[in-house]
């Protein structure tokens, strides 16, 4: 039974490392970089490929940040397993796994897990989690922070829908502890691919603040208008002088998420887990209630902080005992 082990969530964007220690799951050290799946995939296709495989090429930098963290804590780390989630079993990742199927249990059933022995360069078990597939749609991380996040909090109705707040929002839809199906929306990267490169982006103002009235405007509009037509109203709003460039950002937000949440409108009866951190939280947590959703649980930072690592060593244990 080991005692510590250490936590990868390497996202597209983003690289996170953990020392976990595994009996009460508590994070030990932790150290995270912008360095995501993406970037380093592009670095290496420029390196020689032929000098260095990409799992070699991944996991030199994986043992590098490892090391990193070692020298901070003044650790032993070497031969601890590492458990990965998020991009690193995808077509660019370190190895492609295949998906997991609809439904998959909470308990860590049905999602694969691979195993990799360790090495003489790299002399720590490899535990590489997957993904989850449906017939028109993929995940991968969103998964495994669902069952962190259903290992800390106690749900009791029948169905209950799960939503994932970011780039590429996920709706996870979970009937008797199972997940039975999910859809992915663009919410967040439209919103940087309008806000920063279309026509919009001269009507629009980034701002440290949060303008509710305005971000309640943008949902009404999601209910008024198809979003390809209400998305103009941006441009028009500041032209006509109707709306300044600060609140029209956050019009824009609002016309997005509202435009997400606009077919929840007609399950107003469910109950819904919004797992986030701070930042968007509250301005989902409002959609949803000019929606007329009243019974929505907001997850606290501290509970989505542990998610990542509560799935993975869920995962990795229903692994061991399969």
């Amino acid at each position: 039974m080991m005692s510590r082990f250490l936590s990868c969530d390497w996202g597209t964007s983003s690289f996170r490392l953990r020392l976990v220690e595994a009996e009460t799951l508590q994070i030990l050290s932790e150290t995270s970089t912008n360095q995501g799946i993406a970037a380093t995939f592009s670095q290496w296709q420029q390196s020689d490929q032929t000098q260095t495989s990409r799992a070699s090429f991944y996991l030199n930098y994986v043992q590098t940040q490892i090391q990193q963290m070692a020298q901070r804590s003044a650790a032993q780390l070497e031969g601890l397993p590492i458990i990965f989630s998020g991009m690193a079993s995808s077509s660019i990742g370190i190895e492609e796994l295949p998906y997991g199927s609809l439904p998959f249990a909470l308990d860590g059933k049905g999602i694969p897990c691979h195993g990799i022995a360790p090495t003489s360069d790299f002399p720590y078990p490899i535990y590489l989690i997957s993904g989850i597939r449906s017939e028109k749609d993929v995940m991968r991380g969103e998964e495994t922070q669902l069952l962190g996040v259903f290992s800390q909090i106690e749900v009791t109705d029948d169905e209950v829908l799960c939503i994932f707040p970011g780039t590429h929002s996920k709706h996870i839809w979970i009937r008797e502890q199972k997940g039975i199906d999910f859809q992915t929306y663009m919410t967040g990267e439209f919103f940087d691919l309008l806000s920063k490169k279309s026509i919009l982006s001269a009507s629009v103002q980034h701002h440290d603040g949060f303008i509710a009235d305005a971000f309640i405007k943008g949902i009404e509009a999601a209910k008024e208008a198809p979003l390809l037509q209400a998305g103009f109203w941006v441009r028009t709003q500041q032209l006509l002088g109707k709306m300044n460039k600060a609140a029209n950002f956050d019009f824009l937000s609002g016309l997005l998420i509202g435009s997400e949440l606009k077919e929840l409108a007609v399950h107003a009866a469910l109950s819904i887990y919004l797992c986030s951190g701070s930042s968007l939280s509250q301005p989902y947590h409002i959609a949803l209630q000019q929606y007329g959703f009243d019974q929505v649980w907001v997850l606290s930072d501290q509970q989505m902080d542990q998610a990542v690592v509560r799935g993975q060593y869920t995962i990795y244990q229903k692994m061991l005992h399969q």
